[in-house]
């Protein structure tokens, strides 16, 4: 399966809307350069799915890409397939799943629809630069 990457951001600080960018630098068992979030835990490159913002969309609920809360968006690849353990190429980088969705208690309606179900969490195994229009691979596990 794969995809493309349509939009990229990143967040100094937690808990802000995160600002567009046109690269990202991936650090192995870091995350994203410049990102709040990034450390040594599972949840350093958070990734969402095009097709998962449409859905949502089509249900009336109003999405706003600058209010993403996700370092990287892909068009052209269903995410709701990835796993825990599974990897994604993007671009030269390699990044292994390590959680599905998370808990929004207090979050927007699009926050609770997509992020919780939808949110794919990862590690870095291999760092690089990933730009708007690298291609994205998920490699399932059998």
């Amino acid at each position: 399966m794969s995809g493309i990457v349509i939009h990229l951001a990143v967040s100094k600080k937690r808990g802000v809307a995160k600002t567009p960018v046109e690269r990202i630098q991936l650090i192995p068992e870091w995350g994203v350069t410049g990102d709040a979030h990034g450390g040594n835990w599972d949840r350093q490159v958070s990734i969402l799915s095009a097709q998962h913002l449409q859905e949502i969309a089509d249900k009336g609920i109003e999405v706003d890409i600058n209010q993403l809360a996700a370092n990287v968006l892909v068009k052209g690849l269903d995410l709701s397939t990835a796993r825990s353990g599974d990897g994604l190429c993007l671009g030269e980088t390699v990044l292994r799943v390590s959680q599905i969705g998370k808990f929004y208690p207090h979050g927007s309606p699009w926050h609770k629809e997509v992020l919780s179900r939808y949110g794919i969490f990862a590690r870095v195994i291999k760092g690089g630069e990933v730009r708007i229009g690298d291609g994205v691979t998920l490699i399932t596990q059998e």
